[in-house]
């Protein structure tokens, strides 16, 4: 690197060669003078404060202001052993500062005027501390003053940010960097600084000029927040639909075809579009890839069974092949019934090889009650009581309805199909009241049964049947059942999968079956199988759902038909009659090329968004950001404004958590006049919690008794009475009952036992398997003799009638009761015992054919 910070061209350097020979000899001290004069010229100026100083041994005297130094006969200053350096700045050594590594010889120092003149070098920083290379001594550069040569050598250096003098940066920052404060953090360069500038101002108004303003003046990254992110704005919603391809993959890798463009040539017809992603997955046995295309580049149209073609982007020597697949496209509502929910499945099938297609109904339709009826008419009710509505489910409002008719009406005779007996049209005419049914009067033997409801007001907003109740001063009893036609009509159908294999053949959709019903009786539940008992037609299925505050039933059909008026009997004896079913029909068409139906990806425009807010003009607007840092905006807010703001927004500062400090006491306190060192807070600390606040604790078993009245908190030791306690610590413990069935839950004698075990041996099954076992001497040719049976018994069965008795044969072979899953004391044998034929003999080998070991006289 250039070396721009000395002064390289001296004039002190070519005094010698310049002035003659005779002068030199003969005015020696002359040429000196002229060579000191221009190295005085050259030198630079180092103001300095904070000079270290030394502590050195005074004269007494009578005059506090005069200060007379104990001095060496040469005049050295004596100072004390543990001065950390030997004397104040010598003449001659060398400074380095401590920051920029700049160094210089002193060649005058001039330290009570607070100066060192030094060899010229303009790398020095105001502000760093400077060392003695000899002395040790230090002090903090003040300014730096270069000399007249170096001035007119470097002019032009001195407008360059890299070269110029430090003090000179402060005068480059007023012209380049007016809006930025002088006191930038400690690790910035300055002159990078000043260099770089004019990309700050390039990116003003974005995130990243924020971060790297904030980074010079605190050295943290903001979190910069947008509020008009969170501005609820209408129709802002991103609404997302996909064009999609399924392809039954015949060759090469359709996952490597993204960002490629696939095309169909089948005989005349040709088609082709981008493929922006690829979705591989099973639909049973058939592994399916879903190519989402490009809507823009769509071309052509993709037939049944044709092959597509892409280039694999991984190598371009490579290509991928399948088969065009016919999908479902669309749901269209034919009849859009009543009483259907969001989200209800939609089964669709299909007389050919279609599959795994399935849909659910997106939305429906709201409405209000049109009909109430009648389950329970009560008694003592009056004409003009009203009826109350509860939406709690159903959303809605503003249902009205009166009871219109008590004590009962005439009906038509059996065989007929009247409910009530009704004036003629013409007799009403003229007539203030309202109603054209001939009802008794209330002198008749009525008993106040609610013979009719009006529905004055059917309300609006439905989505699901909401419940009534009658009320009234004098009448109870009643129970009465809302019913609006308009309430969950079928307004769009959604398509979760769109299956494959949907060429030629019929396709059919099947939405559920809903009914309103009236006249329960008995008792019916889910799952439960029904017949058509009475009404016509014929119908057969399952109950899946049943909801009797509303009345509304969910049924599967297995056969037949609902229809209304029909009475439906269950198989636990229950019965409903149908009194409205209003069922919905739907058509589906197939193609090879499938808009979806798109969904939000953003919840943005949503009222029932939670996180979004309404503009407000200052905080929550487009024209406005939020600067997230921890400081305060009293420190910043008018260097931003100056320096990167645009003009036209509102800036807001918050303040972030970005350290944490420690509260913990380290450093003792020492009182100025007493003298005694002490860490007053936290003998606070130490008193407070060194009081124990303590409770006994004992059980059951040790031998301690608790107290009538526990003490909740004590610190006396001397209250804690012997053998009391005042808290009971139980024991933990956990007792096995159920096994296996390897070793519990045995039957044994007639009797099933969760206890039993042996302290050794096998189990009954297997106790026999490798020969004679049992437990002592094996007697020499003698065999397991039937009196050692006697000795293998039964223990630890928790029941005196089975412990110590002994085992019987038969329950050796005993699978059914599962008692041979019995552990018994039957032991191996752990040792040989012999009377003939000592192993160690010399004359037995184990490789000897004439010796084998069912010998008898072997033990």
């Amino acid at each position: 690197m250039e070396n721009y910070y000395t002064l390289k061209e001296k004039i002190s350097s070519l005094v010698g060669q310049q002035v003659p020979e005779y002068v030199q000899a003969d005015h020696p001290g002359f040429v000196d003078f002229v060579k000191s004069y221009y190295i005085f010229l050259e030198s630079a100026e180092l103001q300095i404060t904070n000079i270290s100083e030394q502590d050195e041994v005074l004269l007494e005297t009578g005059n506090p202001n005069i200060f007379n130094k104990l001095v060496f006969e040469n005049d050295d200053t004596i100072i004390l052993e543990e001065n950390g350096f030997a004397s104040a700045f010598t003449l001659g050594e060398t400074i380095t500062g401590l920051i920029t590594g700049a160094s210089a010889t002193i060649l005058s120092p001039d330290t009570p005027n607070g100066k060192l003149f030094i060899s010229a070098n303009s790398r020095f920083k105001t502000g760093e501390t400077i060392i003695g290379s000899t002395s040790g001594a230090t002090a903090t550069v003040g300014r730096y003053r270069a000399n007249p040569v170096q001035n007119i050598q470097q002019l032009l250096n001195y407008a360059d940010a890299d070269k110029t003098i430090y003090d000179f940066l402060s005068s480059m920052r007023l012209s380049f960097m007016q809006g930025i404060t002088e006191n930038l953090y400690t690790d910035v360069d300055k002159r990078k600084t000043i260099k770089n500038i004019k990309d700050l101002y390039r990116a003003k108004g974005t995130a990243k000029a924020n971060q790297l303003f904030f980074q010079m003046l605190f050295n943290e990254t903001p979190d910069i927040y947008y509020p008009n992110r969170d501005l609820l704005k209408p129709s802002i919603g991103q609404f997302n639909e996909k064009n999609i391809l399924r392809v039954l993959q015949t060759s090469g890798n359709l996952l490597n075809s993204i960002g490629q463009t696939i095309t169909m040539i089948s005989g005349t017809n040709t088609a082709s579009a981008l493929v922006e992603n690829v979705t591989a997955f099973s639909i049973g046995a058939t592994f399916v890839y879903e190519l989402e295309l490009n809507a823009e580049t769509i071309s052509g149209t993709f037939l049944h069974g044709a092959t597509v073609t892409a280039i694999d982007n991984t190598d371009n020597t490579l290509v991928a092949k399948g088969t065009v697949n016919t999908m479902i496209d669309k749901l269209s509502v034919v009849n859009d019934g009543a009483l259907y929910n969001i989200d209800d499945l939609v089964t669709i099938s299909h007389t050919g090889d279609g599959t795994s297609a399935s849909g659910l109904i997106e939305e429906i339709g709201r409405g209000g009650v049109e009909e109430i009826f009648i389950e329970n008419g009560g008694a003592n009710y009056v004409v003009g009581d009203s009826i109350n509505f509860t939406y709690t489910s159903s959303d809605g409002a503003s249902a009205e309805a009166v009871v219109s008719v008590v004590n009962g009406g005439f009906a038509g005779e059996t065989g007929t199909s009247a409910d009530h007996i009704v004036l003629e049209d013409g007799t009403q005419s003229g007539d203030p009241y309202e109603g054209d049914k001939i009802v008794q009067e209330d002198a008749t033997t009525g008993t106040g049964e609610i013979t009719d409801i009006r529905v004055t007001r059917s309300g609006q907003g439905m989505l699901s049947l909401p419940t009534a109740t009658v009320v009234s001063s004098s009448g109870s009893n009643a129970v009465v059942k809302a019913y609006g036609g308009e309430i969950g009509k079928i307004q769009k159908f959604k398509i979760i999968d769109q299956g494959i294999k949907f060429n030629g053949g019929t396709i059919s959709v099947s939405v559920p079956t809903y009914v309103f019903f009236t006249g329960l009786t008995g008792s019916i539940s889910a799952s439960e199988t029904f017949t058509k008992t009475s009404g016509s037609g014929a119908a057969a299925g399952t109950l899946t759902s049943i909801d009797t505050s509303t009345n509304i039933m969910k049924l599967s059909l297995s056969s037949g038909a609902i229809v209304e008026g029909q009475v439906l009997t269950f198989f636990g004896g229950g019965t409903i009659t149908v009194s409205r079913v209003d069922l919905g029909t739907s058509t589906a068409t197939s193609a090879t090329k499938v808009t979806t139906s798109g969904r939000f990806t953003t919840q943005d425009g949503f009222i029932s968004e939670k996180d979004k807010r309404i503009q407000d003009s200052l905080y929550y607007q487009d024209y406005s950001y939020v600067v997230k840092i921890g400081e305060s905006i009293t420190k910043w807010r008018d260097y931003i404004k100056k320096a990167i703001h645009p003009s036209g927004f509102a800036v807001t500062g918050q303040v972030k958590i970005s350290s944490r400090v420690s509260g913990q006491i380290s450093i003792p306190i020492e009182g100025i006049v007493s003298g005694i060192v002490d860490t007053p807070l936290f003998s606070t600390y130490r008193f407070l919690f060194s009081t124990v606040f303590g409770r006994r604790s004992g059980t059951t078993t040790d031998g301690t008794s608790l107290r009538a009245n526990p003490a909740v908190g004590n610190d006396n030791d001397d209250t804690h009475t012997t053998n009391t306690r005042d808290v009971t610590v139980n024991r933990k413990l956990t007792v096995k009952i159920l096994g296996d069935g390897e070793d519990l839950g045995f039957k044994i004698r007639g009797t099933v036992r969760k206890h039993g075990y042996a302290y050794a041996g096998p189990r009954l099954k297997n106790a026999f398997q490798f020969g004679n076992i049992y437990q002592g001497p094996y007697n020499n040719g003698t065999g397991v003799p039937v009196a050692q049976w006697g000795n293998f018994h039964l223990t630890g069965m928790l029941d005196s009638t089975l412990n110590g008795t002994v085992l019987t044969l038969a329950e050796l072979e005993d699978p059914t009761n599962n008692s041979r899953n019995l552990k018994t004391n039957i032991a191996f044998p752990i040792e040989f015992s012999k009377t003939v034929g000592d192993f160690s003999t010399t004359t037995r080998t184990f490789d000897s054919t004439s010796s084998t070991f069912d010998e008898d006289d072997l033990t």
